[in-house]
């Protein structure tokens, strides 16, 4: 029964909108957009074997913030010709300076932690 009356009211709010790229305390790194696309904020990291990590953070307009409380739900577009490792989260995997070098490892031990947690 919750879970018709909560379908039913998601299916009335108003449209939301595209997330769009927030700056955050913790980046290092700017990704240039091309063609239309625009700059977007990250950290870059390394895992321990070499691979690059990068981190950005969204901001949601404010009937898609309601949409994910109601429905715990976010979909997650990759264009390109294979789908990348990803991960979506609420919290930044990144905290203090950037350019501290013990924070950057305790950082890249984070991001490892939750690739492989299912």
């Amino acid at each position: 029964m919750i879970a018709r009356v909560l379908a039913w009211v998601v299916d009335r709010l108003p449209a939301g909108g595209p997330a769009s790229p927030a700056a955050f305390p913790e980046q290092n790194f700017t990704l240039t957009g091309h063609g239309g696309v625009g700059d977007l904020p990250a950290w870059k990291g390394e895992t321990p074997d070499g691979k690059n990590v990068f981190i950005s953070a969204w901001d949601l307009p404010f009937w898609d913030r309601v949409r994910v409380l109601l429905t715990g739900r976010l979909y997650l577009g990759v264009q390109s010709g294979f789908h990348p490792p990803v991960w979506i989260h609420t919290e930044a995997f990144v905290e203090g300076d950037p350019e501290d070098g013990a924070a950057q490892e305790r950082k890249v031990e984070r991001v490892q932690l939750i690739r492989v947690a299912k």
